[in-house]
């Protein structure tokens, strides 16, 4: 393995003059529920960095991966094209399959950089995102639906109810109450009696990056590209996210929602309040996708 890495390396610096960095003091970054990973001097060793923790893995492979898109599409590039190729697929084949107890990439570290305004940037979170989850079986995909649903419909929650005092006969009304009254007063009761409407009804708008936003595009994932199975209230969830991501300022979400709703529209089609409407929408985001490719050509 340190043979192949060693020429692995020695073509990176001949074709497009990067070499393997240098070792440093120290490296920290902050992760998940801000928890530190640091490197010390000795854990600068190749192997290490990627031991480390998810978020360190995550990282690196995404800093690596977008360098290599972007030397890519750059102009005046087109002879190491091939070398660049290669280091996209070393960072996100060759090395979570060949390194020895690695510790597998954050996926909502990925996520958050899913629909990255950076268009390599995103190109490289969503393949490195979505090798992640192929290379679980699919009883660890199962845990992973298992462990992001409740961040996206948290669990009911049931408080303790009181002890009702014991009620006292109704009093006989008063013949000064007028009938209006009586409907007026025997309305709001029901009113009041009516549960609230289900945030799956009704979507709250949430930030890409927050909680909700990821584990929308966690899930979305799971269930469009790897048929993860969930159970109706959060498919209804999902749906409505996504349908609300369609109205997102933000580009790249709208196209991210409607990339998840187009390749998975049989699975969300049962919750849709108007399918004929949203293909419709996904119609004209394909023409506007054409058009802007054309008119870049």
């Amino acid at each position: 393995r340190g043979r192949r890495h060693a020429d692995f390396d020695a073509r990176c610096a001949a074709e497009i003059g990067v070499s393997p960095p240098a070792p440093v003091l120290a490296y920290g970054v902050r992760g998940h529920g801000g928890r530190l990973s640091f490197l010390t001097p000795r854990a600068q060793r190749r192997d290490r960095r990627w031991q480390c923790s998810p978020h360190m893995t995550a990282l690196w492979s995404l800093g690596a991966v977008s360098l290599a898109n972007t030397l890519m599409m750059c102009p005046g590039y087109d002879e190491v094209r091939n070398t660049c190729s290669s280091v996209v697929t070393h960072f996100s084949v060759t090395v979570p399959e060949a390194m020895p107890q690695l510790a597998p990439p954050s996926l909502s570290f990925l996520a958050r950089h899913y629909c990255d305004p950076t268009e390599e940037v995103q190109a490289a979170a969503r393949a490195l995102l979505e090798g992640a989850l192929q290379r679980m079986t699919p009883q660890m995909r199962q845990r992973v639906v298992e462990a992001w649903t409740p961040r996206l419909v948290p669990p009911p929650h049931h408080p303790p109810q009181p002890t009702p005092p014991k009620a006292a006969a109704a009093p006989a009304p008063s013949a000064a109450l007028s009938r209006r009254q009586l409907l007026t007063t025997t309305t709001t009761e029901l009113h009041a009696a009516q549960p609230p409407a289900s945030p799956a009804e009704k979507p709250l708008p949430f930030e890409l990056t927050s909680a909700h936003g990821v584990a929308v595009l966690v899930l979305g994932v799971l269930v469009c590209r790897f048929g993860a199975e969930v159970d109706p209230r959060i498919h209804a969830a999902l749906t409505s996210s996504l349908l609300a991501l369609l109205d997102s300022p933000s580009e790249a979400g709208r196209l991210a929602a409607a990339d998840l709703l187009s390749k998975a529209y049989l699975v969300w089609r049962s919750h849709l309040p108007q399918p004929a409407a949203l293909i419709r929408t996904l119609f004209n985001y394909a023409a506007a996708a054409a058009a802007a490719a054309a008119a870049a050509a």
